[in-house]
């Protein structure tokens, strides 16, 4: 052991040991070195620090020899340091292998230098806890020496200065000049700390901000050292405190101008701890007079034996109140004056005692009269109300929107229904059921999507509607208005009426077909007398005059004579197959003899020619009336005549074919096609088809354009539909045949 480090060796014979036992036991390490950074000694301690389970091994070899290979650089350049020191090298460094902190110490001798190594890992750590603290916490540090200078500060400090810290460290307060914390007081109050050691507060504001500074004394060997000031932000504390202030302010002038009486009562034993005094004045009493009566358990203001039942357990039930329960009780009080009134009280018990029993409960009482008056004429209102409601005979509906998540209406539901409305459906359970469910049918005949239209719109919409109700059904007039989300629907059954419109529609449409009858027989009629005019006069005359031409022989070699002949009796064949031709068209031979189907082919064969090809498409026809056969041949020559004049086509279509209870007519050509804007104008013969067309009770739709050819549809119902025999019959919804003309889609 180096003698510069030992005892006087003139001690007791054990002395010389008694060091290097200590060093063996100490908590800390101990190594020297000597000038030439040779390792000299070595306790157990710091050789487990170099990773040496036996010191002896490293003795006597130089530290870079000795030391790990992630030794830190900066303690091996301080033991470097250490040895050429004048006196002690310190500082703190960090083993990495080892995961420590060390404090280093050395003390030089003349030729050797002796380092001390301590483990300060574990106050390292709570130094590096606290100035993270420090650096982190919202509130403001500074530590102030005793000359009331600025030692240090946190970041926050710096945040709330607005300016960089470092100008002012070694500054004081009066130096550093106004901060949000710094009031006049502060320097007389840190001069107190530093002179009591007794901890200060000091409050301090700045516009809207609000600050509290905690003054702490520091202590070293009893004297204060240092002052911490903590500094915190307590605006909205005392916003707060304001705020509780005003609201406190606020509850004393509500309970002192509120029209309600408020009391506070104890529950155990039923004494009023507080009750607003203006109220009872209103109420003719006086405060005093009637808060002793009530503590002497005497009513403050008489009433009825009821409520005053009523009143007693009101405030008994508190006891068994549960916390957020809300107990209301109605009650009359009789007025100094006589005069009865209708009082609300509405109670919530709002402190406990030790064992968590309901201890007080507050109370507010409402002077109801008026609303209670209100009521009973709102009741007489709605008695009146309900009486007109139900008396009606119309039914009468209200329905309010169900919607979906996205806000879309799905159904209806029933809030109210009168007494008309439940003899229609035959129920008296629809309020709160769904409409759709109830009434499928609402969806089907488009009455929901008509009610949805008036929510969505908010305008009201009236139309008529078919009720499928019973064996025949019913007609209505429905009327339809918005009423909050939802609907006020109004149904006035026009049964009746509608029933008498059908029969005069009925015999409307039979005159008509009557008419149009006469008129068809009267047409055909003259068209026979015609044909037959034409057939046994004309024709006859022309066939007798071409046999009396016959009879005429020319001279021999009279050739001019000759073929005057042969011409006059070619004319006179012709004319006489014009005659016999026309008569056949005044009077349709094949339509008699063979049916429709069999003249509409025979008109088209007629009309084929070499620069028009007609094509003919005749389906399988039921049986049908002459009149009706021969008014659709009409209307179908018609169309023919009017394909040969005008369309100047070359390719032509006609077709026919029985649908249900219609027949249709198609006639297409790839014509010049005209505006069918111009169908009134003369020449073009649709004005008769369209009269003839309204006559059988039909549709006609003609769609043309120039240069694109045209196309005419006619639609005439037959059978029942027709009001061949009695005319249309009343057949519920949708009966109605209607004579349209309209272009074709």
């Amino acid at each position: 052991m180096p003698t510069d480090f030992l005892p006087d060796a003139a001690g007791p014979d054990h002395w010389p040991f008694l060091p290097e036992r200590v060093l063996h036991t100490m908590p800390w390490g101990v190594l020297a070195l000597n000038r030439q950074a040779v390792l000299r000694l070595l306790n157990p301690y710091a050789a487990r620090l170099l990773g040496y389970a036996d010191a002896s091994r490293a003795l006597g070899r130089p530290l870079a020899q000795v030391v790990p290979a992630d030794f830190p650089a900066e303690l091996l350049q301080a033991l470097h340091a250490a040895l050429t020191a004048p006196g002690p090298v310190e500082g703190q460094f960090y083993l990495p292998y080892c995961q420590q902190w060390l404090a280093m110490t050395t003390a030089p001798g003349a030729a050797e230098v002796l380092v001390y190594w301590q483990d300060v890992t574990h106050l390292v750590a709570k130094n590096q806890q606290y100035q993270a603290l420090a650096d982190h916490t919202p509130d403001a540090l500074a530590r102030w020496d005793t000359s009331q200078r600025l030692h240090y500060a946190n970041p926050a400090l710096e945040a709330l200065v607005g300016q960089p810290l470092l100008p002012l460290l070694g500054k004081t307060p009066g130096e550093i000049g106004p901060l949000p914390f710094l009031s006049d007081a502060f320097p007389m109050r840190l001069g107190q700390v530093l002179a009591t050691g007794e901890p200060q507060r000091v409050y301090t504001t700045q516009g809207e901000q609000y600050f509290q500074t905690q003054l702490v004394p520091e202590l070293h060997n009893g004297q204060v050292h240092t002052v911490l000031s903590l500094t915190h932000d307590v605006t909205e504390l005392k916003q707060a405190e304001l705020a509780a202030a005003a609201q406190a302010h606020f509850n004393e002038q509500l309970a002192t101008t509120s029209p309600d009486r408020i009391q506070v009562r104890a529950l155990a034993t039923n004494h009023v701890l507080y009750v607003n005094r203006p109220v009872l004045r209103e109420l003719g009493y006086n405060p005093d007079q009637a808060l002793a009566a009530h503590a002497r358990g005497e009513a403050p203001f008489p009433g009825a034996p009821a409520d005053e039942a009523a009143l007693a357990a009101y405030w008994a039930s508190f006891a068994t109140a549960s916390p957020d329960e809300v107990l209301v009780v109605e009650h009359q009080l009789q007025a100094l004056d006589g005069t009865w009134h209708w009082y609300r009280m509405r109670g919530k018990v709002f402190a406990h005692d030790a064992q968590g029993q309901p201890s007080q409960a507050l109370s507010i009482t409402s002077c109801i009269t008026l609303e209670k008056q209100a009521e009973a004429k709102l009741r007489a209102a709605n008695d009146l109300l309900e009486a007109v409601f139900n008396a009606t005979l119309n039914s009468l509906e209200v329905l309010t929107c169900v919607r979906d998540n996205r806000g879309k209406i799905v159904d209806f539901e029933w809030l109210l229904t009168n007494k008309a409305a439940q003899r229609l459906v035959q129920r008296t359970d629809l309020v709160g059921r769904r409409l759709l469910a109830e009434e499928p049918v609402m969806l089907t005949n488009g009455v929901f999507r008509r009610l949805r239209r008036v929510v969505a719109r908010q305008q009201a919409t009236e139309f008529e509607q078919y009720y499928p109700h019973e064996e025949t059904g019913e007609w209505f007039h429905v009327v339809a208005a918005p009423f909050g989300d939802g609907v006020v629907v109004h149904w006035h059954d026009i049964t009746a009426r509608k029933r008498a419109s059908a029969e005069l529609l009925r015999l409307q449409v039979s005159q008509q077909q009557q008419l149009a009858n006469a008129v068809l027989d009267a047409q055909e009629a003259e068209r026979r007398r015609i044909a037959e005019s034409l057939h046994n006069g004309l024709g006859q005359l022309l066939y007798a005059t071409k046999l009396h031409l016959q009879a005429v022989v020319p001279p021999a070699g009279d050739t001019a004579l000759t073929n005057a002949k042969q011409k006059t009796e070619h004319l006179l064949t012709t004319a006489i197959a014009q005659v016999r031709s026309i008569s056949h068209q005044l009077v349709p031979i094949v339509l008699n003899d063979f049916g429709l189907a069999a003249a509409l082919r025979d008109l088209c064969h007629t009309l084929r020619v070499p620069n028009l090809q007609v094509t003919c498409a005749v389906g399988e026809l039921p049986s049908l009336p002459p009149p009706l056969a021969l008014a659709f041949y009409r209307i179908a020559q018609e169309l023919v005549a009017n394909l040969t004049r005008h369309a100047e086509a070359t390719q032509a279509e006609l077709t026919l074919t029985a649908q249900a209870s219609w027949l249709e007519l198609r006639v297409e050509d790839n014509g010049r096609g005209f505006d069918p804007e111009q169908l009134a104008l003369p020449g073009l013969g649709l004005r008769t088809l369209r009269d003839r067309t309204q006559l059988l009770n039909g549709e006609l739709a003609v769609t043309s354009a120039p240069g694109q050819g045209t196309r005419v549809v006619v639609r005439i119902p037959y059978g029942p539909a027709a009001g061949q025999a009695a005319g249309p019959a009343y057949h519920g919804p949708g009966l109605d045949v209607k004579t349209t003309e309209r272009p074709s889609a």
